[in-house]
């Protein structure tokens, strides 16, 4: 935890663990001497309490980003300033059901932010000194260093007061309770130095509260500040803007072994699944390619989708014997002279089962899908012309006969 005030140019550092306990003497220097304390660390900085206001806010919203758009006009009357030139950190909510909420100049914060990074330190949060004076229940608690007094309510926020006396503390805090009451119970933590300078002060509480409370802290408040935030943390100023970016790769660093491995293995994965696709791959052309030889040595195709028709043809159709291919094979040779009626002219034919390939001469396109339409009147015969082109001035066409048997 390190303390920075104002006007001093040296700066305060203890090193406490997570309970708040001190593992280290107080020290005092330069703020970049700190900087070696910080390591592997998390660092919480204070800042002087004057330079902030802390104060509870109840808002009927619960949404943090709602909350953020209506605070500073629901506090526009706590403060002179122009809202847009001072940051409203919201921090805890409170018991009460009222959120904590620090303001500070923006331009205040970032000359403290400038000089904390100046000095190579990365804070992790910074809080208003204030913040650090003890909550106690029913009880009053004040801190004395020098000429300012921290003071802190039970449940309510803190403030800091400069160049007051403890009688007129106590008489403020009265005035601002709903009932005017004085407090019952009083706290009050001062040094060696400040103790004997408030003796007079001291002595008139007695008649003003029902317990007085005093504890000497003889290094100063610091140390009580500091292990109160570390116990109960109040409202960081590093929101919005001021936000600490987060440092992924410290955070995967202990897991870098682990996700290199596992990053190694996914690619692995990745190429040997590639291997297989590409040896598929390969596989499947070897066999598409031994198909087609095949369906063009048979059938005199190259299209597998008609390779595969004809295939399924010859396997649906009956076996016939030589008389009924005969008889067929006459039918067809009757219905192709009927059907061409001189505008057609036969080429070539070839005859297989119950299948007769013809190549026809027309003198269009026209005639030749006439030919393919006489030849299946009667339902005797399927047709399919499977190709037409023009050679010539003419129409050469490839059509396919099929027996209805």
């Amino acid at each position: 935890v390190i303390r920075l005030e104002q006007e001093l140019e040296d700066a305060s550092w203890v090193v406490l663990d997570e309970n708040g306990c001190r593992l280290k003497m107080f020290a005092r220097g330069p703020l970049k001497q700190a900087t070696t304390e910080t390591k592997n660390r998390n660092v919480t900085v204070l800042i002087p309490g004057l330079d902030v206001i802390t104060t509870q806010a109840k808002l009927p919203a619960k949404r943090i980003s709602k909350i953020r758009q209506i605070l500073p006009f629901s506090l526009e009357e706590t403060v002179a300033e122009d809202v847009e030139k001072l940051l409203f950190a919201i921090g805890p909510k409170q018991t009460s059901g009222e959120i904590s909420v620090s303001i500070i100049d923006r331009q205040c914060l970032n000359a403290w932010m400038s000089k904390i990074e100046d000095a190579g330190i990365s804070p992790d949060a910074i809080y208003s000194d204030s913040e650090g004076t003890p909550n106690k229940p029913m009880t009053l608690t004040l801190i004395v260093e020098g000429g300012k007094i921290y003071g802190r309510p039970a449940s309510k926020a803190p403030f800091v007061l400069q160049g007051i006396s403890l009688p007129e503390v106590i008489d403020l805090v009265s005035s601002s309770a709903t009932d005017n009451a004085a407090p019952d119970h009083l706290l009050i933590y001062l040094n060696d130095t400040d103790h004997p300078r408030r003796k007079t002060e001291l002595s008139l509480l007695q008649e003003k509260v029902t317990s007085l409370d005093i504890q000497i802290l003889p290094e100063g408040p610091f140390e009580q500040l500091a292990s109160t935030l570390v116990n109960n943390p109040g409202t960081n100023l590093m929101q919005e803007a001021y936000a600490k970016k987060k440092n992924w790769g410290m955070f995967f660093r202990p897991w870098r072994l682990a996700l290199t491995s596992l990053l190694f293995l996914l690619v692995l994965a990745i190429l040997v699944e590639w291997a297989n696709f590409i040896e598929l791959k390969i596989e499947d052309q070897t066999l598409t390619d031994t198909i087609e030889e095949i369906c063009e040595r048979n059938f005199q195709q190259t299209i597998l989708a008609s390779c595969q028709s004809q295939v399924e043809q010859q396997l649906t159709r009956s076996t016939l014997s030589p008389q009924e291919r005969q008889q067929e094979f006459l039918l067809a040779l009757g219905a192709i002279a009927a059907s061409s009626e001189g505008t057609s002219q036969i080429q070539a034919l070839s005859f297989q089962g119950s299948i007769m390939d013809l190549r026809v001469i027309t003198n269009s396109v026209e005639n030749l899908d006439i030919f393919a339409r006489n030849l299946m009147e009667g339902d005797q015969f399927q047709v399919n012309i499977e190709s037409a082109n023009i050679v010539e001035n003419r129409v050469e066409g490839r059509v396919q006969v099929v027996g209805s048997n």
